[in-house]
């Protein structure tokens, strides 16, 4: 009798031994390849979202004064309650000579942040104000589209033109 090949039970069960470790690397690869993509997105969200955040610090730290407006058109004051207001505008003022707006802060229907006339972030789902009456802090808020998070910039604007003008006058 011949010994030198393998029996068909031999190589029945060198396949099945093969086929569950390439299952297992499968499996493997397809859970670091979700991991990662999930790690991709949220790092490009993280992204966007810092520049959403230094393009308002960037901007409202170096104006001499700012205006929010809410949807009516109605300028926002020291003495004024904010809740969950959605952004209409942001009035920047750089030069105190002119007297008139320099650039602005504005959100298009489509969710593209504006300043002045380009776009800072497209893929933006809401920029809402919050602020407490008798105060000069603002909280703005901003979430993305596709994303729950909520990320937020708090801003005082006690020396950008939002004072409680019944203190100056005492």
């Amino acid at each position: 009798m011949d010994n030198k090949g393998f029996t068909l039970l031999e190589c029945m069960i060198a396949c099945t031994i093969a086929s569950i470790v390439l299952l297992g690397i499968h499996r493997l690869s397809i859970s670091a390849f979700t991991t990662y993509n999930s790690y991709l997105s949220a790092k490009s969200v993280d992204n966007e979202s810092s520049i959403v955040y230094y393009a308002f610090k960037n901007r409202i730290d170096n104006a001499l004064k700012v205006e929010i407006y809410d949807s009516y058109g109605k300028l926002i004051t020291y003495e004024d309650s904010i809740v969950e207001l959605p952004l209409a505008r942001i009035n920047l003022y750089y030069d105190n000579t002119t007297g008139s707006c320099d650039q602005s802060f504005t959100l298009s229907t489509n969710g593209e942040l504006i300043y002045a006339t380009s776009a800072v972030q497209d893929n933006i789902r809401s920029i809402k104000l919050n602020k407490q009456a008798n105060s000069a802090i603002v909280t703005i808020s901003y979430q993305f589209k596709n994303d729950e998070e909520i990320f937020y910039y708090i801003a005082n604007l006690g020396t950008k033109g939002m004072v409680n003008y019944i203190a100056d006058l005492n």
